[in-house]
């Protein structure tokens, strides 16, 4: 156990910083799954339950700080959130 004013060796290889990339996607995945779509307030824990858009904003900032990490250590990003347009092929119907 480190006390305070010491300092914890953390390496951060590129392919640690992938790797914890795939524990917050699969940790992301998990809380999703199990969270509800509106929020609500819960008597049980005193507070407001987590929603699927908490749990997407919460994961979309972990990754972003991955990626800065990663650009200023290495020059590339761990995950790109460059959006492809997605074409509907089809049109409407009346």
């Amino acid at each position: 156990m480190t006390t305070i004013g010491e300092s914890v060796s953390v390496k951060l290889t590129y392919k640690n910083l992938c790797d914890r990339r795939d524990k917050i996607l699969a940790d992301c995945l998990d809380a999703s799954s199990k969270a509800p779509k509106r929020g609500g307030y819960n008597r049980l824990i005193g507070g407001y339950t987590k929603t699927k858009n908490d749990v997407m904003n919460e994961a979309i900032a972990d990754l972003k700080t991955l990626n800065m990490i990663s650009q200023s250590l290495h020059g590339k990003d761990v995950w790109s959130f460059e959006e492809e347009d997605v074409e509907l092929k089809g049109k409407a119907t009346s």
